[in-house]
């Protein structure tokens, strides 16, 4: 579905080079789950989502491109458990524009992910996803019987 599309996956080095392009997917994904939580952006939001992108070393942050168009993000950082001897790599938020939900591009944006957390020798990926946002609980099981999805 992905290739007929023309949507690249491309990792952003530097998040604030791009900043205003995904400050925008931020607040589309902001408004998607408003309905569903009632909770609003806090004052100075924005200042402290590039502070969390920037943060990590062991982060990354993926944009789903169809020409020039972003069209979708995926972010997330490897985390050390604090009391186990285990590494794993917390998938912080994912979006994808509405025309382009259900053709592959969260799924690409995943798999991206899923390939660099290899790359690092990182075997677990840990997300969450709202009870509520049941189309994203779907989205997120999806085929792949391996995989294990929660809520809150």
């Amino acid at each position: 579905m992905l290739a007929a599309m023309s949507v690249r996956i491309e990792l952003i080095d530097d998040p604030d080079a791009g900043w205003a392009e995904l400050a925008q997917l931020f607040l589309a994904l902001h408004q998607y789950h408003r309905p569903l939580t009632g909770i609003e952006l806090a004052a100075g939001w924005e200042a402290a989502q590039r502070t969390v992108l920037r943060a990590p070393p062991d982060g990354i942050v993926l944009v789903a491109r169809e020409g020039a168009e972003a069209v979708g993000f995926l972010n997330g950082a490897v985390r050390q458990h604090p009391v186990f001897d285990e590494r794993s790599f917390a998938l912080d938020n994912a979006f994808v524009v509405e025309r382009l939900r259900h053709a592959g591009v969260g799924r690409a944006l995943l798999e991206r992910a899923e390939a660099w957390c290899r790359e690092q020798g990182i075997e677990i990926v840990r997300l969450n996803v709202m009870a509520a946002n049941t189309a994203g609980v779907e989205a997120w099981r999806g085929p792949a019987s391996d995989r294990r999805v929660t809520g809150w």
